[in-house]
């Protein structure tokens, strides 16, 4: 993230746990939290709570980036991003305490497919007209870095290190994007 940053939204979120970092590390920032689940963000507005930030994250319910009060926020500086990406197969070979978690957080073939690829398509295809010239989308894949490879082979992103390895997390420019 650049010192410029203003604009955060955390796609996905989940728990809230990204939002929640990244308002922490950049207390300059505001930032939007969005997710599908009704349930998720329930959790999350507990845990924004809990770290006192209910003045800096908005939660919003969206289908990936087609709420217009999400749209509204933006553009954004900075597109935080962990959505699901599992594959068929793997996620038939799940296991037990990933089978615990919901479906719709894990699967990434929505749309039919099945390279786990889906909702990344749509958020590559719609993401640029969210961002701000200089933006960025982080994006986690975890284990699919090959899926994700074949999907986008002309796509240059850029692979962060994380405590997780090498091939999990991958950044793209607002300029990659619309090449």
């Amino acid at each position: 993230m650049h010192e410029g940053t203003r604009q955060v939204l955390d796609l996905c979120t989940g728990n809230g746990s990204l939002a929640i970092i990244a308002a922490h590390v950049y207390p300059d920032t505001v930032v939007c939290a969005s997710d599908l689940s009704q349930d998720a963000l329930d959790v999350a507005a507990l845990n924004v709570a809990d770290h006192g930030l209910q003045a800096r994250i908005t939660l919003l319910q969206s289908d990936g980036l087609q709420a217009p009060t999400l749209q509204a926020q933006g553009p954004y500086d900075l597109l935080l991003c962990n959505p699901p990406y599992v594959n068929a197969h793997s996620m038939a070979c799940l296991p037990p305490e990933f089978q615990a978690e919901p479906a719709l957080a894990l699967d990434g073939n929505a749309d039919g497919g099945r390279d786990g690829m889906d909702f990344v398509r749509r958020l590559l295809r719609d993401a640029p007209q969210h961002l701000h010239r200089q933006g960025v989308l982080v994006l986690e894949i975890g284990h699919e870095r090959a899926f994700f490879e074949a999907a986008f082979p002309a796509l240059p992103a850029v692979w962060l290190p994380t405590s997780a390895g090498e091939d999990q997390v991958l950044l793209l420019t607002r300029e990659a994007l619309v090449s």
